[in-house]
């Protein structure tokens, strides 16, 4: 489960059991730059993808918000000086196109809040995914902020959580990460 930016976390983590099953040229082609690829597949060759990788396992996505420095620094000048120190990558465009291209991105639930922060990334999502969202909520309470905890948060949201869990459960059992 992800909320906001961890949206974009747990998509790149999901995109991880693509580059397991398909390569990691097939997935990264066009995405992103051949440096940046190449540093990808540098890091990770050490690493077993099959035990960091959410293949086969539910996603909740709650008001997510897949951005870069635009979103996290509004402000141009102050942008401008930040991206001078810091770059994020993959970018808003790489990650869109990352699961775009992903033929394993099993998104459980999407559910939005009544907020504008996380509206283009929900339109964007669901344009990209179309049928692969069977679970799309739009609940029409809290914020972008709002108290996402089951005993202090919005009983609202809470539902929502645990209605998509349950409509996963019914439909296919859980697998372990380790299967």
């Amino acid at each position: 489960m992800g909320h906001s930016l961890g949206c974009k976390y747990i998509a790149l983590l999901e995109l991880l059991s693509d580059l397991e099953k398909t390569g990691f040229k097939s997935v990264l082609d066009g995405c992103i730059g051949q440096g940046q690829a190449q540093s990808l597949a540098d890091t990770l060759a050490s690493v077993s993808l099959h035990e960091i990788s959410l293949f086969n396992q539910p996603s909740i996505l709650l008001d997510p918000v897949i951005s870069d420095l635009d979103n996290a620094v509004p402000v141009k000048s102050l942008r401008t000086l930040v991206s001078t120190f810091i770059r994020v990558q993959p970018s808003r465009e790489q990650t869109y196109c990352l699961i775009n291209r992903s033929k394993l991105f099993a998104l459980t639930s999407l559910i939005s809040f009544n907020s504008t922060l996380a509206e283009d990334t929900i339109a964007t999502l669901k344009e990209l995914l179309g049928l692969h969202v069977p679970n799309f909520q739009a609940i029409p309470v809290g914020i972008h902020l709002a108290a996402l905890g089951f005993r202090s948060g919005n009983p609202a949201i809470t539902a929502a959580v645990l209605q998509a869990i349950e409509k996963v459960k019914s439909r296919q059992p859980f697998s372990s990460p380790t299967q």
